[in-house]
């Protein structure tokens, strides 16, 4: 089903987001695959049914029980040791998975319940809602590329996350909370930036749809924005298809295509993200799957095309 929103991506527009970024994220030698790379992304279509997170296809940890410890105790994957909160987006949809892995092998249990129900409750903590809309906020300072940002900032790599795994706890323990939240969060894939108060979402000078990591900086972070994508992904899948989330999700793909050739390097590690000078990505591995993940909700041939030009690039790293 195509959205009566979607938009077409004119030739020029395309060859002039490639260019945009030249000077910082890629090499000479990959002036000849710019001049080659689609002229058009063209209209993608999503692919029901597919999980490009993993999560429903998570294993249940191995000896973990649900007790009734505190939540910090009893989640089967702590947050993150040193981090400077204590709740982390893609910690939560990993505990939201591995939860639903656990109570789908096992006979229902008040501890596993209460430790969903726990963690559900944790992220909101951690959340704003601006006019209608839910922002997970990072409750630190942040500083990115010489930018100090306030904490309060939110993400679209943590919207993201927290939709897929609220979406996981719903389907494990129906809740009218959990769906109602997902929605809420989503919203805010509608609110335009940048503006002074919360945002993740914008349209570029080239007039291609962005969510943004850390909005601040525009810095155009690869990995975030995908997540935003994976993440809208989950809750227009499971819950009535709706066009408008189809309409976020696709444009945010079609983002990807766009741009993806200034990410690149042939032959080395890929850009981290669109900010001069070109940084190496931290998790070039991560790239490759997420090109993967994008196959599979598109079914389209250039992301698996895309797939295998980074794992060339990276090679054994």
């Amino acid at each position: 089903m195509k959205s009566s929103l979607r938009i077409s991506v004119s030739a020029t527009i395309a060859i002039v987001a490639l260019l945009v970024f030249s000077g910082g994220c890629s090499s000479d030698a990959d002036e000849a695959l710019r001049a080659a790379a689609p002229a058009d992304v063209g209209e993608l279509e999503l692919v029901p049914g597919e999980d490009p997170e993993q999560l429903a296809s998570a294993e249940a940890p191995t000896g973990w029980q649900p007790t009734d410890d505190p939540l910090d105790e009893a989640l089967p994957m702590p947050w993150p040791e040193g981090y400077k909160q204590p709740f982390a987006p893609w910690y939560y949809v990993r505990n939201a998975a591995l939860l639903c892995a656990w109570q789908r092998d096992n006979p229902p249990s008040e501890n596993a319940e209460r430790i969903a129900e726990e963690l559900f409750d944790r992220m909101l903590e951690f959340t704003k809602v601006v006019d209608g809309a839910r922002f997970v906020v990072y409750k630190f300072e942040h500083n990115y590329e010489g930018v100090t940002i306030p904490r309060g900032w939110t993400s679209g790599l943590g919207n993201g996350s927290v939709i897929a795994g609220t979406v996981m706890l719903h389907e494990c323990w129906p809740d009218s909370r959990y769906l109602d939240t997902a929605w809420e969060l989503a919203a805010a894939y509608g609110v335009e930036g940048p503006r002074e108060d919360l945002w993740f979402a914008r349209e570029t000078p080239e007039g291609f749809r962005w969510y943004e990591e850390v909005p601040q900086t525009e810095s155009m972070i690869l990995n975030g924005h995908i997540h935003a994508v994976t993440g809208l992904y989950y809750l227009w899948d499971r819950h009535d298809r709706d066009p408008t989330l189809e309409d976020a999700i696709l444009r945010g793909a079609e983002s990807v295509l766009a741009y993806l050739p200034a990410f690149r390097r042939p032959g080395q590690i890929n850009c981290y993200d669109l900010t001069p000078p070109c940084h190496d990505d931290y998790g070039p591995a991560r790239t490759v799957k997420q090109q993967a993940a994008l196959f599979e909700i598109t079914g389209d041939a250039r992301f698996e095309t895309w797939q295998r030009r980074f794992a060339d690039d990276m090679g054994d790293r």
